[in-house]
């Protein structure tokens, strides 16, 4: 009997790129539009990228498949994989972060890891300090009067120093009957406290069905879906066959109720519309589930970098992205850009530079060819020149 699949299909991490990349079988030519665009063959290559961030200078790529961190420069130069330091150190913290099972965030500035419940940050020297531990933490949901701890976390976003938003899994059952009570899963949006773990808001949840249209898959595909920066975090909800960008304070009990319109209008001019996606309950669906994402036209990541959002969509073609910029303190749709990429799949990393990693269709379950690294400035992306 199959084993039911839990995990992330963490090697689709979706972003956008401005370089092109010949449909055809066998060849990978990638060209310019201007200076503006660098492009950079990556020596080792990655098997799997599963999440990515900028750490001063230095490019951090998660490779799963290796368990490596792999370091490089801003054009593709190798820089080294996991510090020694790093590696024994994570082993010693509760429950053993394996780093075949990381997400790294970064701000250039500082950055920040996940691994089973346990988060990290890493100092100037790479050296980590534990900041708090989710994995055996409980808690009373005030309104049902029900034990509640997390499971997984699929994504996650930092809400200034000490908050957290984040999308897990959710187990519940009755006080006191943790031993012989049913436990209830069900998957949704939480609020978390760096510095006190055992407090756990319940912003938004769904039933555990992980059956074809579930709100759940959407957030289990690698797809970033939380962006945010200071105190606030904006987050793209599938629900119902709808979709909305709700904006979240840190320590609030509940999203904004108002969605933004500007969202909701870049959606109707670019026609976009939330795909009924087929089931995902074990690693062999991930396959199928990424060939109806390829050939929908619908939102496929969120991020945050200065003042705007960005929002990334693909639809159906040889050239299918689109990167749309939103002011979200005065709700404007400022614009979109096509960038001219007939990639399947593209990993973007926001900075001052930012770096879009290029990537195939999904081969088998965690196959997937990495191609190479692009670099562009971001006022190239903020003026909406791209690479012209």
């Amino acid at each position: 009997m199959k084993a039911p699949f839990l995990g992330l299909v963490s090697a689709l991490v979706i972003g956008s790129a401005v370089f092109s990349l010949s449909p055809q079988a066998g060849t990978h030519e990638i060209s310019h539009s201007s200076s503006l665009c660098e492009s950079h063959t990556l020596s080792p290559r990655p098997y799997l990228v599963s999440s990515a961030a900028w750490s001063r200078s230095d490019l951090l790529l998660l490779d799963p498949l290796r368990s490596e961190i792999l370091r490089y420069s801003a054009a593709g130069a190798f820089r080294g994989s996991t510090p020694q330091e790093l590696r024994g150190a994570l082993e010693v913290f509760p429950g053993r972060i394996s780093l075949d099972h990381l997400d790294v965030r970064g701000n250039g500035a500082e950055t920040m890891l996940e691994g089973s419940g346990h988060f990290v940050l890493l100092d100037n020297e790479q050296l980590p300090a534990q900041l708090a531990d989710f994995s055996a933490q409980t808690t009373t949901d005030r309104k049902s009067g029900r034990e509640v701890a997390l499971g997984h976390i699929y994504q996650w976003q930092r809400e200034g120093s000490q908050d957290l938003l984040a999308v897990a899994e959710i187990r519940q059952q009755a006080l006191g009957a943790r031993d012989s009570g049913p436990e209830e899963f069900q998957y949704g949006f939480v609020g978390l406290s760096l510095n006190d773990p055992s407090r756990l808001i319940k912003l938004r949840s769904w039933p555990s069905t992980s059956g074809p249209g579930s709100a759940k898959t959407f957030y289990r595909l690698g797809m970033p879906l939380l962006a945010g920066s200071g105190d606030a975090s904006y987050a793209l909800i599938f629900e119902d066959g709808k979709m909305q960008l709700l904006r979240h304070e840190a320590g609030n009990a509940s999203f904004d109720s108002r969605p933004l319109e500007s969202f909701s209008k870049l959606a109707s001019a670019l026609g976009l519309a939330v795909p009924r996606l087929p089931q995902l309950v074990f690693p062999d669906d991930a396959v199928a589930v990424m060939r109806a994402v390829e050939s929908a036209t619908m939102p496929v990541g969120l991020y945050y970098q200065g003042k705007y959002l960005y929002v990334l969509s693909r639809r159906p073609g040889s050239r299918p992205w689109t990167l749309s910029v939103i002011d979200p303190e005065l709700d404007r749709w400022l614009g979109s850009v096509e960038v001219p990429s007939g990639a399947r799949h593209l990993a973007a990393v926001p900075g001052a530079t930012w770096a879009f990693i290029e990537k195939s269709s999904l081969e088998g379950w965690q196959r997937q060819t990495i191609y190479g690294v692009l670099t562009l400035p971001s006022e190239a992306i903020d003026s909406l020149r791209g690479c012209r």
